[in-house]
């Protein structure tokens, strides 16, 4: 885990309790603010992340989790970690599943072990409604898939879920970093069905629908049978009201 990070926000805790007790100058509202923003720092430690969603867990998802989590106590190894992390996984609380990934890739220090680990918390960042969270799975995501590339850095894979996570959450001092990597990607591979997919879902988001029709229509055309192509392609018609829309909209699921 990123220990530095953790003793920032351990610090950014105590100086708001030092703030708000020490000096009584703020109104009853801004206190209320103030207070939920503490917590929301708080709650990005890891063993209250875990404590929180172990709440939330159904009798059922519970029962599958708590003899895995009592195993691991005893025996901290991949084998043990990898049907926990599943579980968490499919609870549906990522987040957690993503800090027990991250300890597989920890241990077992291969590419493919850190992008299951990024993988997790990319999906807990597209989940994840507050910006505290966000931060918190992006900064993790993104070191998880930088050190799968810097461990295969001949697999593009990674080097795309690296610039997909900027992409999601854009550094505040670097806005553009992800589509500048993206494009990066596109210069040195313009040939690249997955990158082509990416770049178009892009255009899409932003309004440019004529540039994600060029490429889908040409990632469609090697590939005519992926309905994820096809699907996004109607969406790229349908986004400019052109009658070809139904007719690849037709074609989306069969």
């Amino acid at each position: 885990m990123n220990r530095t990070q953790f003793l920032v926000i351990l610090s950014a805790i105590g100086l708001f309790f030092l703030l708000y007790f020490g000096c009584d100058v703020k109104s009853k509202e801004q206190k209320t603010v103030a207070t939920a923003r503490a917590l929301t720092i708080e709650n990005l430690n890891p063993e209250t992340l875990i404590a929180q969603a172990t709440t939330a867990l159904t009798a059922a998802q519970r029962a599958v989790i708590e003899p895995l989590t009592q195993k691991l106590t005893a025996e901290s190894t991949p084998s043990v970690l990898k049907p926990l992390s599943a579980a968490w996984h499919n609870a549906e609380h990522d987040e957690v599943a993503a800090l027990y990934a991250q300890r597989i890739a920890e241990a077992e220090k291969t590419d493919e072990a850190w992008s299951i680990a990024g993988a997790n918390f990319y999906l807990a960042l597209q989940k994840a409604t507050d910006p505290n969270l966000r931060d918190f799975c992006s900064k993790r995501a993104a070191e998880a898939f930088q050190n799968a590339a810097s461990l295969n850095p001949t697999k593009l894979e990674h080097r795309l879920n690296l610039a997909l996570c900027f992409v999601e959450n854009p550094p505040a001092d670097n806005p553009m970093k992800g589509i500048l990597q993206l494009r990066e990607l596109d210069s040195q591979n313009p040939e690249n069905t997955v990158v082509n997919f990416q770049l178009a879902r892009l255009a899409i988001k932003t309004g440019q629908f004529d540039r994600a029709i060029t490429r889908l229509e040409k990632i469609v055309a090697k590939e005519p049978k992926n309905q994820r192509f096809i699907c996004l392609l109607a969406d790229a018609y349908a986004g400019k009201s052109d009658p070809k829309a139904g007719e690849w909209a037709a074609k989306c699921g069969q």
